[in-house]
């Protein structure tokens, strides 16, 4: 009792505590009062925030009022203690034994009445610090020793998960893993994919197919308690791995313990064991749990990253070719399912040789970057923008008929002319020739039904031949007609030299320096698969003499920051002395404040960190 009755000054340094609550007077009040003995406030005014502020900062106490407008406080509670069970609880009511009951079984003990002073909020939440400090104390050796064995484990698992193909292979690797240490009756991951979410099981006891149900709605209803987002029936695949049905087994879970798997602050999945008895598992488990959970957002981080790697112009941010192709294809499947008619446009930017020539390639990269904004400003949402390599972009527009897209290119036009490009620097008026295809309405058996979505794409860019010949800053528009026979005229010689040259200007070849073997073969299988051309060595030395052998072939160079005989800093330098124009990525285990700095000021790109997380 004498730590509610004696409270001093900076009683609560260094707490963090969240105070949720939808009266801003309140809050305001909670948040003086608690900040005089030195704690860090957060705040709430709905379950939803709430739960954002938890995953983004290591709350010690929650602050809550059990009868806000837009939020069941006790729900929330349940849900919130299941995920973070040291998590400190003290409630705040105007009847202050309205859920005493509900609110023991969920071990809260400290309840203040409404209106209440400073000193006993104070008092109140320094006494559940206590309490919570006395429950979750330091483990005995024998469960740090276990403890230790299960995260060395851990870490050979999550190395494997990073080398998976796909996510759903990483999952499936994580799960099996697991199940090394944790033997539970099922050990599952519910995660959010592309185009739904997925669901694994690794079942290790016989249970019943009525026993699955249940594990996978109460993952469910965690997940969707937590993000506030349904789970829909047609877009959920289910995986079980390990043992198969035993109806003989049982049906009902007795104990389950979930753990959210958090990525760039954002809920990416669940992950939950599941028992055939009542609390089973020890502290030391659901530590291992929480650790397994913060390895497996690594794993997402990590191949989300190399997807947008794979998929997106690393100087623009826009769709790369690879990636415009297959939206492409997407885009036309779903036009031709309705009928609708088809655009595309091609844009060149006019003389921009002479651009890079003399203002060099830093201010002609600076060129292509606002000519993507000016892109994605005038696009509608609808429209898929990409560059197709060098200063050439694409625009897809599905569904969109032909006077809507000359609307649409006429708007781009006219903000290209009015546009003063790297006005701060070296003021430039850029223009660009532009040319558009489109389908008509698709009807089955007419001429337009038999072309493919790369057709319409050749005659746009023949259109924007069109317009180069028409004296460049103009808008061609292709018909069969006219088209064909204008284009009869032109030196086929002259267009397959100028398309020779625009190939070799959009192959993408890229490469990765590491004396670590297991990085160089994972960057190198993700990216080869996603069809860039990867050279991987170990040695920067060899890298650059690579680089100067071949001047202006590579794209990008993704650099390990800590390597024998040259580090990646002198390679950075050394590269950008043969080829300015290559993108360099340093990739590091021991990134600091000053190495950040450092290669910032070299020329790096970016700098990202092993495993992997960003």
């Amino acid at each position: 009792m004498n730590k509610l009755k004696n409270v001093e000054n900076g009683c609560l340094h260094g707490k963090n505590v969240l105070i949720i609550e939808d009266d801003a007077n309140v809050r305001r009040f909670a948040e003086t009062s608690l900040k005089r003995f030195g704690a860090r406030i957060f705040e709430a005014d709905d379950g939803r925030s709430a739960f954002q502020r938890l995953m983004e900062h290591d709350v010690d106490v929650c602050i809550i009022d059990m009868e806000m407008r837009e939020t069941k406080a006790l729900a929330f509670l349940q849900e919130v203690l299941k995920v973070w069970p040291w998590l400190g609880i003290v409630v705040l009511e105007s009847e202050i034994d309205s859920n005493k009951q509900a609110l023991l079984e969920l071990g809260v003990v400290h309840r203040l009445e409404k209106p209440f002073t400073y000193d006993s909020l104070v008092r109140e939440v320094a006494a559940e610090c206590g309490d919570k400090s006395d429950r979750y104390q330091d483990a005995e050796t024998a469960e740090l020793e276990r403890t230790q064995y299960q995260l060395r484990g851990l870490r050979r698992i999550t190395e494997a998960a990073l080398r998976a193909d796909t996510l759903a292979d990483a999952l499936r690797g994580l799960c099996l893993g697991i199940g090394q240490y944790l033997h539970f009756a099922v050990i599952a991951v519910l995660a959010r994919e592309e185009n739904g979410h997925r669901a694994i099981f690794n079942v290790q006891k016989h249970v019943s197919k009525l026993y699955m149900r249940n594990v996978a709605d109460i993952m469910v209803n965690r997940y969707e308690s937590l993000t506030g987002k349904l789970v829909e029936p047609t877009n959920f695949l289910i995986e079980r791995l390990g043992l198969g049905d035993d109806e003989t087994g049982e049906n009902e879970v007795s104990s389950s313990f979930s753990v959210p798997i958090i990525a760039s602050a954002e809920l990416r999945g669940i992950l939950t064991i599941a028992t055939t008895e009542n609390n089973t598992y020890t502290r030391t488990d659901i530590a291992f749990l929480y650790y397994a959970a913060n390895q497996l957002a690594t794993v997402f981080s990590a191949l989300a990253y190399m997807r947008n790697l794979a998929i997106k112009d690393p100087m623009t941010k826009l769709n790369n070719r690879l990636e415009l192709d297959r939206k492409m294809e997407a885009a036309w499947r779903q036009t031709t399912q309705t009928g609708a008619a088809f655009s595309v446009v091609v844009m060149d930017l006019d003389h921009f040789k002479t651009v890079n020539d003399t203002h060099g390639h830093l201010i002609g990269d600076d060129v292509l970057r606002e000519f993507a904004t000016l892109l994605k400003k005038n696009t509608p949402e609808y429209g898929v923008i990409g560059r197709y390599g060098g200063e050439e972009f694409v625009i897809i527009l599905p569904e969109t008929r032909q006077a809507e897209a000359i609307k649409i290119c006429d708007v781009i036009m006219a903000e290209i002319r009015a546009h003063i490009f790297c006005a701060d620097r070296v003021p430039l008026r850029i223009t660009a020739s532009m040319g558009l295809a489109s389908t008509t309405t698709i009807t089955v058996g007419s001429d337009e039904a038999e072309k493919d979505p790369q057709n319409v794409l050749s005659e746009a860019d023949q259109a924007m031949y069109m317009a180069k010949r028409a004296g460049r800053n103009c808008i061609r528009i292709w018909s069969d007609s006219t088209s064909k026979k204008e284009m009869s005229n032109v030196d086929e010689q002259e267009i397959s030299k100028q398309r020779v040259e625009r190939v070799k200007r959009n192959r993408s070849r890229i490469m990765v320096v590491d004396d670590d073997e297991s990085i160089r073969l994972l960057l190198e299988k993700v990216l080869k698969k996603e069809g860039y051309d990867v050279e991987s060595v170990d040695d920067a030395r060899e890298a650059l003499e690579l680089i100067k052998e071949n001047a202006r072939e590579y794209d990008v160079v993704l650099a390990d920051l800590r390597m024998p005989q040259m580090d990646g800093i002198e390679l950075l330098k050394a590269v950008h002395g043969v080829d300015e124009t290559i993108i360099t990525i340093i990739i590091t285990g021991h990134a600091t404040i000053d190495s950040a700095v450092e290669c910032l000021r070299y020329g790096a790109y970016d700098l990202i960190n092993k495993p992997f997380q960003f």
